[in-house]
Formats: structure tokens, sequence, C-alpha cells
């Protein structure tokens, strides 16, 4: 998902552009994007237009959505300068591009060849210039340290970054769920970075991360949940909250059928190794899978147990499950079915009893994220109750 940041020192007039946007779930949503000085208020894409001409360095104009972005700057009449190695061409036509329209493009855009990382180079080809406004699709936020120096009365600056926050692979496209090289939530700040904000004299402050509290008064149970993921509803759980960018990252919450369990205590279920045992044989059963060549590894990594604030003892249980499949699964020789890891995740229950149910509580999440997570799933666990349900 690629993650857009500008930064704003004179106040452009904004006109909405209508867009359609999947959200993870697949609903289509209708929304637009605005922009005002030192406040972004999210209404989905953004169409500037400037009261006058404006000359605009695009560091990011040959590939991706720079291609895009340069060619409505064109069309609204601005001076585009394009920045490059020049070792692909300059322009291309697209292909619902008419020649008419393509020809117009080429003929008015300009370049400047060089290395973004050759930062002497950037800056003095800078320096003689009087650019309005900079757009850099990048990786790194050494980058911007060089263009920002050579422009201090820069008027606007669009920084967009996407798949810089992962870790290094020749896998395309890029997933949210694949290794990230930074934390999630430090992305934005990684983008937006220090240097950045006290060059256009903005402060940030980072918050911790805000956390909500479910009460399910009817069913007899609590727990915090961060407050940025999503409800999901029809996930078969009795609730079902996940990550709006990770989808593996997610809860639920199970509860047994009253007309079939008569639990006591959690402790009707064995000590919490036994417990242990069984959490995982009901992860396997449901994770079963009927293609050939896909065999599961599992592993319980921790059981415990602790008594909550409620007075009530609960049982934690933490395990490892992988996935592979091969990739060729009808192919005759064995050295034509390679196994690869589909995923690998780490699943986190707590278990309680109240009103003669067993109550679980269960976390998923990538086992790459985990560690960045893991404070977060643990304040979750850590909230979960139950309680007597009102007669």
């Amino acid at each position: 998902m690629a993650r857009l940041a500008a930064l704003q020192q004179h106040l452009l007039s904004c006109s909405p552009l209508t867009t359609s946007l999947s959200d993870l779930s697949g609903t289509r949503l209708h929304t637009q994007h605005q922009l005002k000085r030192k406040l972004w208020q999210p209404k989905g894409t953004l169409y500037v237009s400037a009261s006058s001409t404006k000359k605009i360095f695009n560091m990011a104009g040959t590939r991706f959505i720079g291609v895009f972005l340069s060619r409505l700057l064109v069309k609204e009449g601005h001076r585009v300068t394009l920045f490059s190695r020049g070792k692909a061409p300059v322009t291309q036509q697209l292909p619902s591009e008419s020649d008419g329209d393509y020809a117009v493009f080429s003929s008015k855009i300009l370049h400047s060849k060089g290395d973004r990382k050759d930062f002497e180079f950037v800056k003095s080809s800078l320096s003689g210039e009087e650019f309005d406004v900079i757009c850099i699709n990048g990786r790194e936020a050494d980058e911007v340290e060089p263009v920002l120096d050579a422009l201090p009365n820069l008027e606007q600056f669009l920084y967009s970054s996407s798949a810089g926050v992962y870790l290094n692979s020749d896998l395309l496209p890029h997933a949210e769920a694949k290794g990230f090289a930074v934390s999630r939530r430090k992305a934005a700040s990684l983008i937006l970075s220090t240097y950045i904000l006290s060059k256009v004299g903005i402060a940030l402050a980072q918050q911790s991360p805000v956390f909500r509290e479910y009460i399910d008064a009817f069913d007899g149970y609590s727990f915090q949940y961060p407050r940025s993921w999503i409800q999901v509803r029809g996930a078969g759980a009795d609730i079902f909250f996940r990550d709006p960018y990770v989808l593996d990252e997610n809860l639920s919450l199970e509860i047994s059928s009253p007309s079939s369990s008569q639990y006591k205590s959690v402790e009707d279920l064995g000590p919490p190794q036994e417990a242990g045992k069984k959490v995982l044989k009901q992860y396997l059963t449901e994770f079963m899978s009927t293609r050939l060549g896909v065999r599961r590894e599992s592993n319980i990594l921790s059981t415990s147990s602790r008594v909550a604030d409620d007075g009530k003892l609960y049982y934690e249980v933490e395990v490892n499950i992988k996935s592979y499949a091969n990739n060729n699964e009808l192919a005759v020789m064995p050295q034509d079915r390679v196994a690869r890891l589909e995923w690998d995740r780490r699943y986190l229950s707590v278990l309680g009893v109240e009103n003669n149910q067993l109550y679980e509580l269960r976390l998923q999440v990538p086992e790459n994220v985990f560690a960045e997570e893991e404070s977060d799933l643990r304040r979750v666990m850590d909230s979960f109750r139950v309680s007597k349900i009102a007669a």
C-alpha cells in the first residue's frame, strides 16, 4: 500500500477527484482525500491544482505512480523536470494513451540525468534552480537531505514510499504480510523523518498505540484490542478483529456451546500442558487441507496459568504452525515437487471458564512480525476476562 506524505508551507487550492478503492474485505469504497496546510483530512485520491504554474522536480517520474503523476502535472500546465539515471527511456507511451497525448507530454517534459545516491551532485544540480515543488518516491530518508538543503525556499514537498519499509525481496508484488525492515508502526515516522519535520517547521509527536475495550455483557467476556484494528462480521467466531494492514494478524473469541459443556473451572482441561495439546490439536484440525503436497509443522512453545485480578484462573498457550506446499504437486519426479513455506504463524490462546462455558481468546500473528507486535499482543492477552451473565 503506497503511503503519501505531503508537507506544505503554503496553502494550495485543492479540488477533490473521486476514486474507487478496495478495502481489505473486498468492499468498494468511494472516498476522497483533501490536503490542507498542516492538516491531513482523509476524504481518497488527491488532485491538486495550483493557482499559478509551478516548477516541479520529480525524482519519481519514470516508474510506478510517478508515470501518471507527471502526466497530470504537465496537463495542468506545470513545468516538470524528471530526474533519473538515464538508463531507461525518460518517457514511454502508456497502453491507454493516444499518440497525440503522448506526443504533447513527451515534448513538454524536461529531464535531468544523475544518480539520487550521489548527494553532492543532487545538491549542486538543484542549487541553481528555483523549484517550487519536489516529488520523491523513495526508500531512505537520507535521500531527502540534499534536496531540502539545496532548496531552502521550497513551497511543497511530496514524499511517497511503499516497498521501502519491507525487507529486501526479489518477489513481486510486495505484500503487506512480508517481513518488515522497520516496525510498521514506525514506518510513517521513517518517511516523515525528524530531519524533514525540522526543515519545514512541523512538529509531530509519536503516540503510543491506543487500546479500546470490548465488553460483551450478554455472553460474559471483555478484552482490550488495538484501536486501529477493525471488526470483521460474519467470520464465524463470536467476535473477530484484525489489523487493517496485515490480514494474518487478528484476534477472535470462541465460546463452547452451553448445551454441551458443563465446565466448572479451566482446570477441567487438565494442567496447562495438557490444555496446550488440546489447543494445538484443535488448530491443526481447523487448518486441515485436502490439497496435495500440503504438510504442517507444529510446536507448542509455552503453556502457563495465572490468576487475574478478578480472582479467576486462566490458562495461556502459545503454539507455532508452519504450512508447506509443493510448487508442482502433480509432478512425476520428486525433484520437481519442491516444498515451499506458505506461511509461518504464532497462535496465542487464553482460556477461561465461566457460566459453565469454556472461553478461548485467540490471537494470530505472522512469526516474522511477532517480536514487533509482542508487547501489544501481551496486553490483549492480559486484559481478557470472563464474567457472570446476568440471570
